[in-house]
């Protein structure tokens, strides 16, 4: 029987997971985006790849055990070619954007996401069988529902206190009458949660609106490539889900003993190291 986690993603400094494939704009390297929504996303295998890169480093330290490393993810082919490779036990989902921060004017930044992202959201926890309790799934459902204005937001948070008329980014945002969220969904899309249009999202995460950086090689003191990069900006929230057949106990003391995992390019100037955890319900 295949059981499955949740595990959420907040990234603590930019984030790049490239695409993969070349750009003809002024942006040479891009982000990866999920096919069919076109929002940013991180691969399955990115995933994989960076947390067997974290457990490889406790092996190499003796702190895991190597037979768990190959349950978990399998064994590659050795350069001699003389062994088969092995299918882990675990299955890696892309990870999903959840909510995407916007500077504001009260607070440093607003965690945004629109009933659209929910709903992908409700529809992953059913297809994986994945326990969410009654309360926070009757929430996200009356959330899902909400028709929000182009041009307007809606205070969700607790802690964004009674405050009115505030803004984010291009948006007013305003805080509706007796409602609250639970601590579980604050905890999971982020706290002063906004809900806004999906239109307004998608908007502020395409191509023209994410923020790129330029990077240079030098070569003895002199510019030989001088080329742009795409990034998400820290605390964006994505989930995946990770499937089992048999629960590795190392796998997940590991990563709550230690929940930070550096995924995509670039960790050597300090880009992608994201904090993960890991929810067995909600």
């Amino acid at each position: 029987m295949i059981h499955s986690q949740l595990v959420s993603i907040v990234n603590q400094a930019n984030l790049h997971v490239g695409s993969g494939s070349e750009s003809s704009g002024i942006i040479d390297n891009l982000i990866y985006r999920d096919f069919t929504t076109n929002l940013p996303g991180i691969p399955g295998s990115g995933l994989k790849g960076a947390l067997r890169e974290r457990i490889n480093f406790e092996v190499a330290n003796r702190q895991f055990p190597e037979a768990d490393l190959i349950a978990v993810f399998g064994s590659e082919r050795n350069e001699a070619k003389t062994e088969l490779m092995k299918r882990g036990n675990y299955y890696f989902q892309e990870a999903t954007l959840l909510s995407f921060p916007y500077r504001g004017d009260s607070y440093p930044y607003y965690n945004a996401t629109s009933p659209e992202l929910i709903i992908s959201f409700l529809e992953q926890t059913k297809l994986f069988h994945f326990p969410v309790n009654e309360k926070m799934m009757d929430v996200l459902h009356k959330l899902s529902l909400k028709e929000i204005d182009l041009n307007k937001g809606l205070k969700l948070s607790p802690s964004a206190e009674n405050l009115t008329n505030n803004t984010a980014e291009d948006i007013i945002i305003t805080r509706p009458n007796s409602f609250d969220i639970t601590p579980e969904i604050e905890l999971l899309f982020g706290g002063n949660l906004i809900l806004v249009n999906h239109s307004n999202l998608a908007r502020r995460v395409n191509d023209y609106n994410l923020p790129f950086i330029a990077r240079n090689n030098l070569d003895h003191g002199i510019s030989k490539n001088l080329f742009y990069e795409q990034v998400l900006p820290r605390y964006t929230h994505f989930y995946s889900f990770i499937s089992y057949e048999s629960k590795c106990n190392a796998f997940e003391k590991t990563l709550k003993s230690n929940p930070i995992v550096q995924i995509g390019a670039n960790a050597s100037i300090g880009y992608g190291w994201c904090k993960l955890c890991l929810y067995d319900s909600l």
